[in-house]
């Protein structure tokens, strides 16, 4: 199932329509981004980070869409890219390493991110690095980031010295910022945060897990601390983009000139101490759209938090699967589900009870890729948001077999 796709065929599409008839037009003029300032340089208020990019069922693998993808970015200022090294086994890694070769290395910064999960040892920790650079074929890294710093896997953090070998390769010059990802335990996070000097922090920022994950605790203590913060997952996953015409309709009646996707993304940017928003989705549309609402300072007020809340209280009653598209799944799949669309299709039909639209949309799905075609090896496990892989896909399927699915 492409989001494209899914776009053209549900309610939300006629909210893009505009948007895309005017494209052209809109490109022409090239908005650029606003920026806000970053130590001694600017970082654009709207980046890409690693999940734009990349779906196993969608053309964006493609080295020329992607180029596209990379070219709309700096043409409009979003001169910022940030991905994760094994995030997905390369992949991300490799492309836009090709796709950035045309532009001089001073034209465009550049983030990566070392796992914990990743280093075995002390040595580990240089090697890595040393790989990284070299899938890029660059002398340093604007921002590097260490992330999966969990509760777990603290001791490891302490004991391979990650923090000490990574600030080494800092003095050599080969990294200009050194930040982490946060760990969603509070007591692990203010721990890591005020242990060392960091010059910056990764944050999964969205209104639906505001208060849920923590992330309201997680961000005071950063911002407390007066460290730079960039935020991940503002739609979670392309969720928050991509509800049903009764929630389309509200913002359009309220915010004739917002998206369901333009005000989640608001929302996170408002906050203080953001200096960038990473968007978090695979859709070339939504990038563009968000590319014109992020072209001038973000402005939300007390009316645009109300409308949100409204949202988020009628989202939390459909009880959806709590899912961000992370795509940690999807990669260890040997199936090649597309775990994530799987369930932001399903968490849509929880949301508009439409089910002509969802089994329309379920058949668009490549039959060999479906939820039965789970096999229950547990790869996708554990998953960071604690989620029943498995459980859920089994939930989906009888879901649509009780719907009157069948293959």
């Amino acid at each position: 199932m492409k989001r494209r796709d899914f776009l053209r065929n549900s309610a939300l599409f006629i909210g893009f329509a505009p948007l895309l008839t005017g494209c052209n037009q809109e490109e022409e003029n090239i908005r650029q981004v606003v920026r806000r300032q970053y130590k001694d340089f600017s970082l654009p208020l709207l980046a890409l980070g690693e999940t734009f990019t990349y779906s196993p069922d969608d053309k964006t693998s493609n080295p020329r869409e992607f180029q596209k993808r990379i070219d709309f970015a700096m043409s409009h200022g979003m001169n910022y890219f940030d991905v994760a090294y094994m995030y997905e086994s390369e992949t991300v890694e490799n492309l836009l390493a090709k796709a950035l070769k045309k532009y001089p290395r001073k034209d465009y910064i550049l983030g990566e991110k070392m796992s914990v999960y990743s280093v075995k040892s002390k040595e580990d920790v240089r090697k890595i690095f040393e790989k990284q650079l070299k899938i890029y074929n660059v002398e340093y890294f604007d921002n590097y980031s260490i992330f999966n710093i969990v509760k777990k896997n603290i001791n490891n953090f302490y004991k391979f010295e990650i923090y000490d070998e990574l600030l080494k390769l800092k003095k050599e010059g080969k990294i200009k910022n050194l930040g982490f990802s946060g760990p969603t335990n509070p007591t692990v996070f203010d721990e890591v945060a005020k242990k060392y000097k960091w010059d910056f922090c990764q944050l999964k920022i969205n209104y639906l897990d505001w208060e849920d994950r923590y992330i309201d605790k997680l961000f005071e203590i950063v911002k407390n601390l007066s460290i730079p913060t960039i935020a991940l997952e503002s739609l979670k996953g392309g969720t928050l983009a991509s509800f049903p015409q009764e929630i389309t309709d509200k913002i359009k009646k309220e915010f004739p000139s917002e998206t369901q996707g333009s005000l989640a993304q608001k929302w996170v940017a408002s906050k203080s101490n953001i200096v960038s928003v990473l968007l978090d989705t695979n859709d070339f549309d939504l990038l563009r759209e968000s590319a014109m609402s992020f072209s001038k300072e973000v402005k939300f007020g007390m009316v645009e938090e109300k409308t949100v809340q409204k949202i988020k209280q009628f989202i939390a009653s459909t009880n959806p699967v709590n899912c961000n598209s992370c795509g940690h799944c999807r990669a260890e799949c040997p199936q090649e589900i597309d775990i994530p669309a799987i369930i932001l299709l399903y968490n849509n039909y929880k949301i508009d009870n439409n089910k002509n639209k969802f089994i329309a949309e379920y058949k668009k799905i490549n039959e060999n890729k479906r939820a039965d075609a789970c096999i229950h090896c547990n790869r996708c496990m554990p998953c960071h948001r604690k989620l029943n892989i498995p459980e859920i896909l089994g939930e989906i399927d009888s879901k649509v077999k009780e719907l009157g699915f069948r293959a």
